[in-house]
C-alpha cells in the first residue's frame, strides 16, 4: 500500500511538471520577497523605534544596508534614520548601468519634482525622452495625486477626508454624496489649486507639479495651504525674496 502510494504520488507530480511546471527563477523571487520584508521591516522599525531616534537626534547615525541579489544584477539600498526624524533611502546597482525603475509613492509629492529635474537635466545633456522631459508613470499618468487632488479617503465611520493623512471633515457617505462633495466642497477645490499655496510652496515654480505634502503642513501649521515644513527646495522666486531682491518678484517690493 505505501509501495503504491508512492507511485502514485510520483506520477501526480510527473504530471504536474509536465502541466504547470516550477517557474524557473522562483527560488529567485522568493529570496527577493524575503529581502523586501526584511526592507519594510527596518523601514518600520526607523518609524516607531523612538529611542533610536532620540539617538540620532544627538548626533549619532543610525544606518542599515539591504542587498539583493540576482545572476546578472546586485541592487543595494542603505537606510540612514536622519537628525529630524527622517529616513534617507539609498541605493546603489552593481555592475553600474542605466535601469528603468517604476517607483510608487505614498505622501511623496517632492518625488515628482524631482524627475522632473532630473529628466530636464538629461535633456540639456542630449539625451532622447519621451514626453518632451514631462515625467509619466509606467500606466501613462503625467502627474500623482496629491489629498484632495485626485484622491478621497472615507473613514470606517463613512467620514469624507481629503486623505487619511489630513483629518479635515468634509462630510459623510451617510448624508452627502461622495462625488459632490470632492468635486464642489470648498476644501477640496482649495487643494486642487495650487494658487491657494502660501509661503514657499506658493512661489515654487513646481507648485502645479509637486504641491507639497498638505497633511504635513496641517499637522504642524494647522493650514492647509501653508508651506510643507520638510520640503528642502528653494524656489527661485522665494530664495530672491528672501534676498530682498524685490525686482525678480513681480517688480515690487512685497
Amino acid at each position: 500500500m505505501i509501495a503504491d502510494d508512492a507511485g502514485l504520488l510520483a506520477t501526480i507530480r510527473a504530471v504536474f511538471e509536465i502541466v504547470d511546471p516550477m517557474p524557473p527563477d522562483l527560488p529567485e523571487r522568493i529570496r527577493f520577497s524575503l529581502a523586501l520584508r526584511d526592507l519594510d521591516a527596518e523601514l518600520a522599525r526607523f518609524a516607531s523605534a523612538e529611542e533610536e531616534l532620540a539617538l540620532a537626534a544627538r548626533g549619532a547615525e543610525e544606518s542599515r544596508t539591504i542587498t539583493f541579489d540576482s545572476d546578472s544584477l546586485t541592487i543595494m539600498i542603505r537606510i540612514d534614520g536622519n537628525a529630524d526624524g527622517t529616513v534617507r533611502v539609498d541605493g546603489w546597482l552593481a555592475p553600474p548601468q542605466r535601469r528603468p525603475i517604476d517607483i510608487k509613492t505614498t505622501a511623496a509629492p517632492h518625488y515628482r519634482r524631482v524627475v522632473l529635474q532630473r529628466q530636464r537635466a538629461r535633456r540639456r545633456e542630449g539625451a532622447q525622452l519621451p514626453n518632451d522631459g514631462v515625467p509619466h508613470d509606467a500606466i501613462g499618468r503625467s502627474r500623482g495625486v496629491n489629498d484632495g487632488n485626485g484622491f478621497v479617503f472615507v473613514s470606517h465611520r463613512g467620514e469624507i477626508y481629503p486623505s487619511g493623512f489630513l483629518p479635515s471633515r468634509a462630510g459623510n457617505v451617510r448624508t452627502d454624496d461622495l462625488a459632490h462633495i470632492y468635486r464642489t466642497h470648498p476644501l477640496f477645490t482649495s487643494l486642487r489649486d495650487a494658487d491657494r499655496l502660501e509661503g514657499k510652496c506658493g512661489s515654487c515654480e513646481f507648485k502645479w507639479v509637486c504641491g507639497g505634502s498638505r497633511s504635513r503642513a496641517f499637522a504642524l501649521t494647522g493650514n492647509v495651504h501653508a508651506a510643507d515644513p520638510l520640503c528642502a527646495y528653494m524656489p527661485t522666486a522665494w530664495a530672491a525674496l528672501a534676498a530682498g531682491d524685490s525686482a525678480t518678484i513681480g517688480g515690487s517690493a512685497a
